[in-house]
């Protein structure tokens, strides 16, 4: 039985996109709840092109309730209810 390869989201920066598109998805809600419920501020530093800008998207999809809204299976903590999110480019 063969099983169908999810291309790799190389380059990808929207979480919409991610999933809209059919690129490999791995679930890591259960750490974003860890990463926004302890500490007080991150300091996002990566190299470029490690996904800083789909975590922030993913982050931003969590808060909005579009994870669950899209029905994407995961095992971290579930926003049941929306929150309103701003972003600053």
């Amino acid at each position: 039985m063969e099983t169908e390869l999810k291309n790799l989201p190389l380059g990808i920066q929207n979480f919409e996109s991610l999933i809209k598109d059919g690129y490999l998805y791995v679930d890591k809600t259960s750490l974003m709840y860890r990463l926004v419920t302890t500490g007080r501020y991150y300091f996002l530093s990566r190299p470029r092109r490690f996904g800083k800008s789909l975590l922030l998207s993913t982050l931003h999809s969590y808060f909005d309730g579009q994870i669950h809204k899209a029905g994407i299976p995961h095992r971290g903590h579930q926003v049941r209810q929306s929150h309103r999110v701003q972003r600053s480019e």
